[in-house]
This record gives structure tokens, C-alpha cells and sequence, in this order.
């Protein structure tokens, strides 16, 4: 037998829509009715269909898998590479301006923690701060609602099918963490599509689904936001990035010059971006 449809490839019984790390350990492996479900993937990527991704980091799964996705289309995915290098990997790939460039944002906007990675239009939220190495993550796009089982536990439930995903052991703060992360999604996409729109002729509509990233009832009051913040913050992170570079450089070769000279040298590298 092969799965229920091409947009949707889980299992549709009802005892099958709730799902925890525990209930992992319960099922794969025994239970033979979820054999057709399961894929191994060397090769998988994080992508809009991820729906969640449980890390086993310390006890892999059946002795050898590091990380199982849930993914709408392919299925369950048992993966050997940590939680880790699947987003490491998704960042390098698929962010513009890398992981650097949501941390300063972050920052700026005076959001505290490292819990989300977000495009706007995606959002992924790991249950303690990714900075912390191997942790959980839950694709926000794709959840309907969020509800608390405890100080330090989460219930996640998907837009399609109503299914329920668990996470327990997350930190104190967790609610908290969620509401800083949908904010900062949703602040990210106002800046992109201002700018868009404004500055560069895009048409571009405002979405209005159903996931959580569109309720602002998750949302903490937003900071106020002018139109040239997004182009700012990324000429401040790259004019950072290259005095971080000239210092590094004065250090590796023992010439502590380049470090009086670094400004200079900056607006100097600038010239090339410009008309003349």
C-alpha cells in the first residue's frame, strides 16, 4: 500500500494524529502499520511542507537516526544527521543574508532569544534557543493554534488533518518565546514588503491564511517601524562583517596598523557601489 495522496502522504487514522517524542519510541520500529509512512532520507531538506522535527541526538532512534520529520509529503523521515546540520544547512541555502543577519535583527528590534528562524512568510520555532545546539522545531506556517500542557510543554496542532504534536522539556518561558518569535516573523514581513512595494514597484498582496504566523492574537505590540530600517540594518551588518574581517586579518598577521586604518579601508571598499 502506498499513502493517502500526494499533498498529505500520513496517516489519516485517528490514533495516529497525536504524536510526542514518547509516542515516537512507541511506534517506529513496532508498529508495522506505520512501515509504509516511513522513509529514510540522507539527502532531506528543510522545506515549506516540514511540519515538525524531533531531535534524538543523544539516544538516537533505533539505535542510529538522529532526527525524525514529520513532512506532509514525504512522510516520516528518519534522518541521521542532527537537528543541527538540517538547519544549518537550511540556512546557508535558502536565507539571503544568513542566520547572522536574523540574530541582528532580532536585536535590534530588541527581541530576545534565539528561537525562530523566519522569512516573513515562514517560520521556524525551536523549543529552547537554537544557539543551544540540538533542540526540537515546529514549522509555525503550518499550525493552526498553540496551546499550553504545562510551564514548560507545548501542544501544536496542524492546519490540515488536525494533528497534534507534543513537546515537553521545553523552557520556562516557552509561551513567551512563541509570541517574541510570531511578532518577529510578522515585523520581518513588514519591513520586506515595504520595501518591496515602496522601493522597488512589487505588487505584492498581504496573505491572510489561517496558520499562526497570520493571528495577531499571538502577537506582542510590535515596535514601530520606519521605511528604511531593512535596507539599514543590512549595510550596518555588512559594514560590521568587514571590520570584523580587517581585525581578524590585523591579528593573523600581527599588524595592528590595519586596525587604525579599518574605517578607511571600509569606505574604501565601498566605492565600487557607486556611480563613479
Amino acid at each position: 500500500m502506498r499513502k493517502e495522496n500526494s499533498q498529505w502522504n500520513l496517516p489519516l487514522k485517528a490514533e495516529y494524529r497525536k504524536w510526542s517524542k514518547t509516542l515516537i519510541r512507541e511506534r517506529i520500529g513496532k508498529d508495522t502499520l506505520l512501515d509504509q509512512y516511513l522513509i529514510t532520507d540522507p539527502n532531506y531538506c528543510i522545506n515549506p511542507d516540514t511540519l515538525v522535527l524531533y531531535q534524538f541526538q543523544h539516544q538516537p532512534l533505533l539505535g542510529e537516526y538522529k532526527s525524525v520529520i514529520f513532512d506532509r509529503r514525504k512522510g516520516i523521515v528518519l534522518s541521521r544527521r542532527s537537528s543541527s546540520a538540517l538547519f544549518t544547512a537550511f540556512s546557508r541555502r535558502n536565507l539571503l543574508a544568513g542566520l547572522e543577519f536574523q540574530r541582528y535583527l532580532a536585536r535590534r528590534f530588541n527581541f530576545r532569544g534565539s528561537n525562530v528562524i523566519a522569512t516573513g512568510r515562514l517560520a521556524y520555532f525551536s523549543t529552547r534557543s537554537y544557539n543551544r545546539g540540538n533542540i526540537d522545531w515546529v514549522a509555525l506556517h503550518r499550525m493552526v493554534e498553540a496551546s499550553n500542557l504545562s510551564i514548560s510543554s507545548l501542544a501544536f496542532k496542524t492546519i490540515d488533518y488536525n494533528y497534534c504534536f507534543i513537546f515537553e522539556q521545553c523552557s520556562r518561558y516557552i509561551g513567551t518565546q512563541l509570541s517574541r518569535s510570531l511578532t518577529y516573523n510578522h515585523v520581518l514581513f513588514q519591513l520586506i514588503h515595504t520595501h518591496l512595494q515602496d522601493y522597488l514597484g512589487w505588487q505584492i498582496k498581504q496573505p491572510k491564511g489561517q496558520s499562526l504566523i497570520d493571528q495577531a492574537d499571538y502577537f506582542f505590540p510590535s515596535p514601530v517601524t520606519d521605511d528604511h530600517q531593512l535596507k539599514d540594518a543590512v549595510m550596518e551588518l555588512l559594514q560590521q562583517k568587514q571590520l570584523r574581517y580587517i581585525n581578524e586579518l590585523s591579528d593573523y598577521y600581527e599588524l595592528p596598523f590595519l586596525r587604525q586604518a579599518d574605517y578607511p579601508i571600509f569606505r574604501f571598499s565601498c566605492r565600487l557601489d557607486t556611480l563613479y
